[in-house]
């Protein structure tokens, strides 16, 4: 006998139907066969809502994740958050699961786990995943900062020997100061004041002293470092000196600390 193929295109999504039955020359009539199918090629959609791309946040964090998809997988619906600046973090982050309905689940990343403590600032990574019955699968991430308590001021190499010293130190000739400055976001705004016996005066960059951004690396952690190098110069008389640094984040932290003293 004779076979008859037939190409019947489908290119938009949907649920189909359809029907077949043929008949021969002689009047013979087949049978009825149908099918039905649906044909899926979009994707699951995702949103965040409560954080922004790359944000630097001070206040009350939390976040809410919308995944929805007509035919969306319950159970590959998931979000979760890792923190960036310290490897092998342990501390758990508490959501809360809501159901949209009509395909959409919400999952909910509640305040309480980023208490506002210093130890909470950091950065951090939301990450969602979800894939429908045809196979489409979507990933977000998204990276954003908790700071509330600004920058942290340390005396660094070995300006930090004596420097951190218990007692007070006393020098018989100037030295080179170097301090560094951490910070979960950029810092653009600072200035380094420089007190001789209660007289203060600011120091301009590049003639009093050089600030310079450290490229990331093992001791960075995906901090913000500067190094301030004071430039041994602008402690030739003799005296009782101290170091202010002021400076202001992205996350409008403003930080202020005597952090030298000679």
């Amino acid at each position: 006998g004779d076979t008859h193929t037939a190409s019947l295109p489908f290119s938009e999504d949907g649920d189909y139907r359809f029907l077949l039955a043929c008949a021969d020359r002689a009047g013979n009539k087949s049978g009825e066969a149908a099918a039905e199918f649906s044909v899926d090629r979009t994707p699951p959609s995702i949103e965040i809502l409560g954080l922004e791309p790359d944000s630097a946040n001070r206040g009350e964090v939390g976040a809410e994740v919308r995944l929805a998809d007509k035919r969306l997988i319950p159970e590959t619906a998931a979000v979760e958050v890792a923190r960036l600046d310290q490897e092998g973090e342990k501390r758990r982050y508490r959501y809360q699961e809501l159901s949209g309905g009509g395909g959409e689940i919400v999952k909910k990343l509640l305040p309480e786990s980023f208490p506002e403590t210093e130890e909470a600032d950091g950065l951090y990574v939301l990450r969602a995943a979800g894939e429908d019955r045809a196979g489409n699968r979507t990933e977000r991430e998204l990276l954003f900062s908790v700071n509330r308590y600004g920058s942290v001021f340390a005396a660094a190499g070995e300006t930090g020997e004596w420097l951190g010293a218990e007692t007070y130190p006393y020098l018989p000739e100037e030295r080179e100061v170097v301090i560094r400055e951490y910070n979960v976001d950029p810092v653009e705004d600072f200035q380094v004041s420089l007190s001789r016996n209660g007289a203060v005066g600011l120091l301009s960059e590049g003639k009093g002293f050089q600030r310079k951004a450290l490229s990331e690396g093992a001791d960075t952690a995906g901090w913000k470092v500067y190094e301030y190098r004071i430039r041994k110069e602008v402690f030739e008389q003799e005296g009782d000196y101290e170091l202010l640094f002021h400076s202001m984040d992205r996350a409008g932290n403003r930080t202020g600390n005597g952090s030298a003293r000679n």
